[in-house]
């Protein structure tokens, strides 16, 4: 035993008290004792190497909204045969026929995009983050239509003042986590949040290609 690894040392004797056991060492990228300078029996630590898990995102077409010429929509709304569903005794048959007619209009004048589904919204993307993120894209885009090296070092200063300010926010995500986690259910309960182990089943908004 080294005496780095001694956890109380008397003037004759120093033992060994507390252990940290594991059944993966590879996660484990440094351990060792720390002196509080308060007592003679040192505190042990392990620092892990936690990889989390990356979810592919979920791809839906949805109707966009946004340019539809409202003026044409509602004229060929009032020229649709709404009469027709008149025609059935059954409600459900009425249904049906409203249905689709109204759904002819709405194909032929409101497009379609497609969209990301949120499913685990990172906790730690604020407003500020978005809107880097956004940037950042939008640059992309524009570099990837010009091939313009002034465009591409746009890009690349965009995207790197993104990943930083993502990865301060998400170190400092994980420190609160793990300094609130009073016991130690609660802190494998966040070591299992990092592993992605530990799914929302609910879905979160949904975020077109330009994050909005």
């Amino acid at each position: 035993m080294s005496s780095q690894n001694q956890l109380r040392v008397a003037n004759s004797s120093a033992t060994l008290l507390d252990l940290i056991l594991l059944s993966n060492k590879s996660k484990i990228i440094k351990a060792g004792t720390l002196d509080p300078a308060i007592s003679d029996h040192k505190m042990i630590y392990a620092i892990m190497n936690l990889i989390k898990k990356r979810e592919h995102p979920i791809i839906k077409t949805v109707k966009n909204y946004k340019y539809v010429d409202k003026s044409k929509f509602k004229s060929a709304l009032q020229n649709v045969p709404w009469w027709v569903c008149d025609i059935f005794d059954d409600l459900d048959d009425v249904q049906n026929a409203w249905e689709l007619l109204y759904k002819d209009v709405v194909d032929e004048y409101i497009t379609e995009r497609k969209v990301k589904v949120k499913q685990n919204s990172l906790p730690w993307v604020n407003t500020e983050i978005r809107k880097l993120l956004n940037k950042r894209f939008k640059l992309l885009k524009n570099w990837q239509h010009t091939k313009n090296p002034i465009a591409h070092k746009k890009y690349k200063e965009a995207r790197n003042l993104a990943n930083i300010r993502m990865r301060k926010a998400e170190s400092k995500y994980w420190k609160s986590e793990f300094d609130n986690a009073t016991n130690s259910k609660e802190f494998w309960k966040v070591v299992k949040k990092v592993h992605r182990k530990t799914k929302a089943i609910q879905i979160g908004p949904l975020e077109d290609d330009l994050g909005n």
